[in-house]
């Protein structure tokens, strides 16, 4: 129903709840103005607490008024403080429901084809996207939401490409990746900051990998990266270990070294006993194997990568003499 149609109803408490319907119980002056509601009126239904001030121009109304602010007020304040237009949320909410980039610290990003400011106290940020009209705004869970081939490309900036190919995969799993729209997205946005990481997302996922799976993964990964002694691993990716369809979280196949990090759901037993089998498949396949928990690698992250950096020296030694000895002439195999 739109503000034309909400206009309509007779009942000013009628025409109130059909707005607040839209979006979690949260309505602004705006919104309120374009149905014809005073700010007499307004003044009047916060006294008898029919509705309740959250912000300088928003109120919750309802039985919204009378609890806690919840995520759901938050998600519609979000959307009606952007004022009208193009506005969707971006990340944190509807988009974490796709499992697209859901790893921020509960802010809620919203999308704006024009500049708001944020509301910190609601831990509520927006970004003004130059791309941004109505038909990059899909629903989710009744929520507008930035399409996802835009969310992933208007947010590349704070992200890895690791963290992309994850969303990218959650994305395609769910009938929601275009990848045309994301390489046209891209074009258009050539230069701009994060694009790069998204192209590099883009043919990581081409090559096999399905990308972080947790935020352990993701400060392993760049402890990794940071080493100046270790190569770039294939992370998350059984096309290239091709073991049993195996998905190491790190891998050098070349020398033989694959590492996992293991958070909870690692200690179930039906668990244990699946890393086990993949153990003992592992070893019978020449392959060295490290597991951390992830609570070794949050406070103890420089000693697991000299760990890593250790194993990968001497599975690169033990590869070489192993190459030397099938290479060598019948006659030094003589002499030794």
């Amino acid at each position: 129903m739109d503000l034309e149609s909400i206009a309509g109803i007779q009942n000013v408490d009628g025409r109130i709840a059909a707005l607040a319907a839209l979006s979690g119980d949260v309505v602004a002056n705006w919104q309120l103005r374009e149905i014809g509601v005073s700010r007499w009126m307004v003044s009047r239904r916060v006294r008898d607490g029919v509705m309740r001030p959250v912000g300088a121009q928003e109120f919750v109304v309802g039985p919204g008024a009378t609890r806690a602010f919840d995520d759901r007020m938050r998600r519609g304040l979000a959307v009606v403080h952007g004022g009208p237009g193009a506005v969707a949320l971006a990340r944190g909410t509807a988009s974490a429901k796709l499992d697209l980039l859901d790893r921020g610290d509960g802010t809620i990003h919203v999308a704006s084809d024009r500049h708001v400011r944020d509301l910190p106290a609601h831990r509520i940020a927006y970004h003004r996207s130059s791309m941004l009209s109505a038909d990059d705004i899909i629903s989710c869970a009744g929520e507008p939401t930035t399409h996802p081939s835009l969310t992933i490309v208007e947010l590349g900036h704070d992200h890895t490409r690791y963290q992309f190919v994850r969303a990218m995969c959650a994305a395609r799993d769910r009938d929601r990746f275009d990848q045309a729209k994301v390489t046209e997205l891209l074009r258009e946005r050539r230069g701009f900051p994060g694009s790069r990481e998204v192209r590099m997302a883009l043919q990581l996922l081409a090559d096999g990998c399905n990308g972080t799976r947790g935020r352990a993964e993701d400060l392993l990964v760049a402890g990794v990266l940071h080493s100046r002694l270790l190569p770039a691993p294939d992370v998350c990716n059984r096309r290239k270990l091709g073991i049993a369809g195996i998905e190491p979280d790190l891998a050098w196949p070349k020398v033989g070294l694959v590492v996992f990090a293991d958070g909870r759901p690692h200690s179930w037993e039906d668990i244990r006993e699946k890393d086990a089998q993949e153990m003992v498949t592992l070893r019978e396949h020449g392959i060295t194997v490290l597991r951390f928990d992830n609570r070794r690698i949050w406070n103890r992250l420089p000693a697991v990568i000299a760990d890593i950096e250790f194993a990968y020296h001497e599975c690169r030694r033990t590869r070489l003499r192993a190459r030397r000895r099938k290479h060598a002439s019948p006659m030094s195999q003589a002499l030794r």
